[in-house]
């Protein structure tokens, strides 16, 4: 991937998750504990998912924007990390988009344009982690140096 691709993929990643925190995520009609709520709205500010643990939408969006940038350092070649470093905070936040989707799916909701930057934001931030742009690993770089000592 060229430079300047990785530059744009990551911005546009970025871009999303940001302009997902003001919009509106789900809406659940006719929310039911125990009696009619009515309607439940989440915003990347105001709602939070439970999954395991209860973590704000906005805290999502956090992690989720450190995996992009990890993600765009190691492909700028910025930095030499681990593809599990850097998948790390994406699949956290997968998860926690999953569990969203799922639970508008179930309860009469309904997707919010906020929803769908964020998972067009984690598209974008997982294709940039998974691309390798011939980069070496740090295995390479440590078969390199032992095989190097050995010839000597």
């Amino acid at each position: 991937m060229k430079k300047n691709l990785a530059i744009t993929l990551g911005v546009s990643a970025i871009l999303c998750f940001l302009l997902s925190l003001a919009m509106t995520w789900l809406t659940i009609d006719h929310a039911r504990r125990e009696f009619d709520i009515g309607t439940i709205t989440v915003t990347g500010l105001s709602g939070s998912i439970t999954l395991w643990v209860q973590c704000p939408v906005w805290v999502i969006v956090i992690v989720s924007l450190i995996g992009v940038v990890l993600a765009l350092l190691n492909q700028l070649k910025i930095v030499l990390l681990p593809k599990v470093i850097v998948l790390g905070p994406l699949l956290f936040s997968s998860l926690f988009l999953c569990k969203a989707l799922l639970i508008a799916l179930s309860r009469n909701g309904n997707f919010g344009m906020g929803f769908f930057f964020a998972v067009i934001g984690l598209l974008i931030g997982c294709c940039l982690a998974f691309s390798n742009n011939g980069q070496r690993t740090i295995d390479d770089l440590m078969q390199e140096t032992f095989y190097e000592d050995s010839e000597k």
